[in-house]
């Protein structure tokens, strides 16, 4: 009998990082205080780290492990390798490059900020250090230092990305998250009331999946439809994170269908202004309601990419929002759409 061949590794390799900043003033730049955000590179610092055995510096960064979520990935790396817990905002050029094994590797960045909710922390698992043979020297450096610090060509236009937003009054942003309810059991099935139907064994599973998901936003506000549905799959992180869920009527199915009007108001109250990472759970139904509240707050390109990414939501999948406030108003400048693990 020959041998059992070896399994032929992954033709592409995806890991995870984030461009790290803090403004220099105390008085600006925190959280989503718009007014005092920084506007020049002299105002803020960014996150470099020096790797022993390649004598470079780059930005944090690492592969995502078996089963784990390239936004968990990204968060857990950081913490790492910098000591850092951080929330992930706009996402950042995602950089690909072939190994010398013959495989791809995507590396996928985020803008981060280590301005972490208490709550939030409560829903990850430790973290140990990397080791200094891995990582030997980290450095906060003003953005012109950095650039001539940064081995890659490609981090430094990762750099000139995030000073871009800066211009443009982009990099204080805000997340908001649309989160479809997990699966739940069959209409047919359930001699209730409509609002009372709970999630199935598959919906359970994708509820515990979110959690880190919304971990890795740093999510510290929780919004929901009534329905129960809704509620529960936000439940898991609600618990871990002791966070109250605001419940919107206006949301629910049969209440949206005799409004739909006041769905997109809703979510346009909602994103008015700056505050916290925040996910909104609905139902189906009222996607399109929601989404035309986005839509209406994008910016062009990022409209176009909206409609793209807003195609029917599975359950408990994700649409992304990162909201941006020039001149006070709302101005959406990125989307992303992700799923948890188990999703039907």
């Amino acid at each position: 009998m020959s041998p059992t061949p070896a399994p032929r590794p992954s033709r592409i390799i995806r890991a995870g990082g984030a461009l790290v900043w803090r403004p220099l003033n105390e008085g600006g730049g925190k959280g989503s205080d718009q007014e005092n955000q920084p506007l020049s590179e002299n105002q803020i610092e960014v996150l470099i780290v020096h790797r022993p055995r390649y004598d470079d510096w780059s930005w944090p960064k690492g592969k995502s492990e078996p089963g784990e979520h390239i936004l968990s990935a990204a968060v857990r790396e950081v913490e790492e390798e910098t000591g850092l817990p951080i929330r992930l905002e706009c996402p950042l050029l995602t950089q690909r490059y072939r190994l010398g094994s013959g495989q791809t590797k995507e590396v996928y960045y985020w803008i981060g900020r280590a301005e972490v909710a208490p709550g939030a922390l409560l829903t990850r698992p430790p973290v140990a250090r990397a080791s200094s043979r891995e990582i030997d020297e980290v450095r906060w450096v003003k953005a012109t230092r950095a650039r001539k610090l940064l081995t890659r060509r490609g981090d430094r236009r990762l750099l000139d990305d995030l000073i871009s937003k800066l211009h443009n009054q982009q990099l204080e942003t805000r997340t908001v998250i649309l989160t479809r309810h997990g699966k739940a059991q069959s209409r047919d099935r359930w001699d209730g009331p409509d609002h009372e139907r709970p999630l199935n064994r598959v919906g359970a599973t994708q509820s515990l999946d979110l959690v880190e998901l919304f971990s890795s936003y740093g999510i510290n506000q929780l919004a929901s439809s009534p329905y129960r549905r809704c509620l529960t799959t936000l439940a898991p992180y609600q618990g871990l994170a002791e966070l109250a869920i605001e419940e919107l009527p206006q949301l629910g199915e049969d209440e949206a269908a005799e409004n739909p009007a006041q769905v997109s108001a809703t979510l346009s109250e909602l994103i008015a202004k700056p505050g916290e990472p925040t996910v909104v759970c609905f139902h189906r139904p009222t996607q399109k309601d929601l989404v035309a509240a986005l839509e209406e707050a994008a910016d062009t390109p990022t409209r176009r990419t909206l409609k793209n990414q807003a195609e029917e939501l599975k359950t408990a999948e994700m649409l992304v929002a990162h909201i941006a406030y020039p001149n006070g108003k709302p101005q959406i400048i990125s989307v992303e759409k992700h799923r948890p693990r188990k999703l039907v």
